[in-house]
C-alpha cells in the first residue's frame, strides 16, 4: 500500500481543504487551522508512505498550521489508536493530558493518544515520521499510555535515539518489507518502542514539574516582548505551544494571571526606570510607549493604582533623593 499525496495537486483557493481531507483520511479525523487566519498564501503540505502490516508509516511535511483532536471527534468517529511521532526537521508542538511536548532537535520524538484530545503545533514549515498503530499492538506492553503521552524523548541516546532511528529505517523502506516477516518485524519494533518509552520518558516528572517549565517560559517570553502592545494571553500562549486556557491555568497556580503579570512587569520596570537620572527628561509618553502602553494616560493610571504616587512625582522624589545622596566635594 502506498500513500501519497501532496497539495501541488489542487488548485491554491482547494489546498487547506484537501490537506484537511488528507490527513483525516490517512490517520484519524482532525480539525486542523491556519495559525495565522489572515494568511492569504497558498499553503503547502506533503505526504507520503505506506503500510507493515497494521502499522502506517508516514512523513509528513507541512507549512506552519495547527490540528486539533476534539472529544466531539472522538465520539463521532471514534479510531483506537495510539501514535509515534519523530521530528525530521522545524520545531513541533504536541499537548494532550495537560502536558506538553515541544520537539525542536531532529529524531526526538513523542507519544499521543487518538481517544484523548489532542493538540499539534507546526511552528514553522516543518517535518515528521507519523507512525500509527492500533493500540492493542502496543499499550499492553507499555501498561498503558497513561503518564506516557506527551513527553519528549532525545532522539540521540539511550533506547529512545534506538528507536527514533528504527522507526525512520522502517519508513525508508517500507515499501520493501517481506510480508512473511511482518509479524516479527513488528513485535521487534515495538519491544524497542515500549522500552523506550518506559525507560527514557522521565516517567518521575510529575505534571506539575511541566507546568513549573511552561510556566517559567511564559515568563520569559513576557519578559523579552513588554515593549509590544499586542502581548495578549493569546500570543503567549501560541509562543510557548499551549492552548490559552492551559496558560491562565499555570498562572492561576500562582494566585494570578496572564494579564496581571505582564502590568505588573511593566510598571516594575517603569519604577525603575524612573530613578534613573538618565531619564530626567525623558516625557511620560515616550516612556509608556517602550513598556508596550498604547496611551500615556493608561500608563499614568495604573502607575498610580499601582504605587499610589503619579510616576512623575516618583522621578522627582528619586532625583531630590539621588541629589542629596551625592557627596558636597563633587557637587
Amino acid at each position: 500500500m502506498i500513500l501519497q499525496r501532496s497539495t501541488d495537486e489542487v488548485d491554491a483557493a482547494r489546498r487547506f481543504d484537501y490537506w484537511r481531507e488528507t490527513i483525516c483520511d490517512t490517520f484519524v479525523d482532525l480539525e486542523p487551522r491556519r495559525r495565522d487566519a489572515a494568511d492569504t498564501t497558498a499553503f503547502a503540505g506533503d505526504l507520503i508512505g505506506g503500510q507493515v502490516g497494521e502499522v502506517r508509516l508516514c512523513t509528513v511535511a507541512a507549512n506552519p498550521h495547527e490540528v486539533t483532536r476534539t472529544p466531539a471527534l472522538i465520539r463521532r468517529t471514534g479510531g483506537d489508536f495510539l501514535f509515534v511521532s519523530v521530528l525530521l526537521d522545524g520545531k513541533i508542538v504536541y499537548v494532550q493530558d495537560d502536558r506538553v511536548a515541544e520537539l525542536a532537535e531532529p529524531g526526538q520524538m513523542v507519544l499521543y493518544d487518538s481517544a484523548k484530545p489532542y493538540r499539534v503545533v507546526f511552528r514553522d514549515r516543518s517535518r515528521q515520521l507519523v507512525v500509527r498503530i492500533p493500540r492493542q499492538q502496543l499499550d499492553g506492553r507499555l501498561g498503558g499510555s497513561e503518564g506516557r503521552t506527551a513527553v519528549t524523548l532525545s532522539g540521540e541516546t539511550g533506547v529512545a535515539g534506538l528507536a527514533s532511528s528504527l522507526l525512520q529505517s522502517l519508513c525508508d523502506r517500507v515499501h520493501d518489507v517481506d510480508p512473511h516477516v511482518t509479524q516479527p518485524l513488528l513485535d521487534n519494533v515495538f519491544a524497542v518502542l515500549s522500552a523506550a518509552f518506559v525507560s527514557d520518558a522521565g516517567l518521575d516528572l510529575r505534571p506539575m514539574d511541566y507546568r513549573a517549565v511552561y510556566l517559567q517560559r511564559a515568563k520569559e517570553h513576557i519578559g523579552r516582548h513588554l515593549d509590544d502592545p499586542g502581548l495578549t494571553p493569546t500570543r503567549i500562549a501560541q509562543a510557548i505551544g499551549v492552548s490559552e486556557r492551559y496558560l491562565y491555568a499555570l498562572f492561576r497556580s500562582e494566585g494570578t494571571s496572564p494579564a496581571k503579570v505582564v502590568m505588573e512587569e511593566r510598571l516594575s520596570r517603569a519604577w525603575t526606570a524612573l530613578e534613573h537620572p538618565r531619564q530626567a527628561a525623558r516625557t511620560m509618553e515616550s516612556l509608556a510607549f517602550s513598556l508596550g502602553f498604547k496611551h500615556a494616560a493608561h500608563f499614568t493610571r495604573a502607575f498610580k493604582d499601582r504605587y499610589g504616587i503619579p510616576p512623575s512625582e516618583h522621578r522627582r522624589q528619586a532625583l531630590a533623593n539621588a541629589a542629596l545622596a551625592v557627596p558636597r566635594s563633587l557637587t
